[in-house]
């Protein structure tokens, strides 16, 4: 995986969908440099037992990236830590590709339980998302964002990986 250009799409995705989260200052440069950190000091964990990361390419290009680390939990079980896809491509099946492939990548591993993940009140767009794909919303919690500023976060959890493997798999809506 490469955690430059993962990096650099986590950026993407972030000044696109927490407007209301993070400050704009932040956005504008910071973000960059705090993610690439993040990433690269993540660098042996992707590469341990306990945590996998999945991409999707186009042309030779990142288009999204799924990263996950296993038994997080001890009562919601794995947790989908990051989920993002470049905003041009939102609506065109990454996203639920990327679930297909941590339920897959899961169930390679042996594991078994849950799965869960946290998303931001203000990211209605992402809760649409995971609801879609049958993700139950358990609790709200506060937490603190990168900059430490207090926001509401809603945990998501599907019962089981084949729970997020039929979620994943499910035709969306026609409207």
């Amino acid at each position: 995986m490469d955690v430059d250009a993962v990096a650099r799409l986590h950026a993407t995705s972030w000044r696109h969908a927490y407007r209301e989260e993070l400050s704009d200052a932040f956005l504008a440069g910071p973000i960059d440099d705090e993610r690439s950190t993040a990433w690269i000091a993540r660098r042996h964990e992707i590469e341990s037992p306990s945590a996998f990361g999945l991409v999707a390419e186009e042309d030779g290009e990142l288009t999204g990236f799924a990263y996950a680390c296993l038994v997080a939990d001890p009562v919601f079980g794995h947790l989908l830590d990051n989920l993002h896809v470049l905003p041009d491509r939102h609506g065109a099946g990454l996203g639920r590709a990327l679930l297909a492939g941590v339920a897959t990548e899961l169930q390679a591993r042996g594991a078994v339980g849950g799965v869960y993940l946290w998303v931001y009140a203000s990211n209605v767009a992402a809760q649409r998302f995971y609801m879609k794909c049958q993700a139950t919303p358990h609790e709200q919690v506060t937490r603190a964002t990168v900059e430490g500023r207090d926001t509401l976060a809603y945990r998501y959890v599907w019962s089981s990986i084949a729970a997020l493997h039929d979620g994943a798999a499910r035709p969306a809506r026609v409207r």
